[in-house]
C-alpha cells in the first residue's frame, strides 16, 4: 500500500471507509462544472463507493486520496490513454482547489 506523509498531509490509496467523506466533498455543483465529462452530479454515496471500488481494483494503483488533518481534501489519479501517456482523471479536485474557500 502506498502512503506518503508530510506534516498534516497524507497521500494514500483510497479506502472503503472514505466513501461518505468523498460523497460529501464531491457533491458540489461548482466542482461538477469543471469536470462535467467525467463526473456525475449530484454525486451520492453509491457514486463514491463505485469510484473507490474501481480505484482499489487498479494494479498498480493510479488513484489516490489526499488528506489534510485527517479529512479528504482532494483526489488525484490517472489512466493511460491510447498514446501511453497519463491522462488526468480528477474525480474530485478538492472543493477549495476548484472554488476557493467557502
Amino acid at each position: 500500500m502506498i502512503r506518503l506523509e508530510s506534516g498534516e498531509t497524507v497521500v494514500r490509496e483510497w479506502q472503503e471507509g472514505d466513501a461518505e467523506d468523498l460523497a460529501l466533498q464531491a457533491n458540489d455543483r461548482r466542482i461538477w462544472l469543471t469536470l462535467r465529462d467525467a463526473f456525475p452530479h449530484p454525486y451520492g454515496l453509491q457514486d463514491a463507493k463505485n469510484f473507490i471500488a474501481m480505484a482499489r481494483g487498479r494494479m498498480p494503483a493510479t488513484f489516490f486520496a489526499v488528506l489534510t488533518s485527517g479529512q479528504i481534501a482532494r483526489g488525484r489519479g490517472g489512466v493511460r490513454g491510447r498514446s501511453n501517456r497519463p491522462v488526468n482523471d480528477p474525480l474530485i479536485a478538492g472543493r477549495q482547489a476548484v472554488t476557493g474557500p467557502r
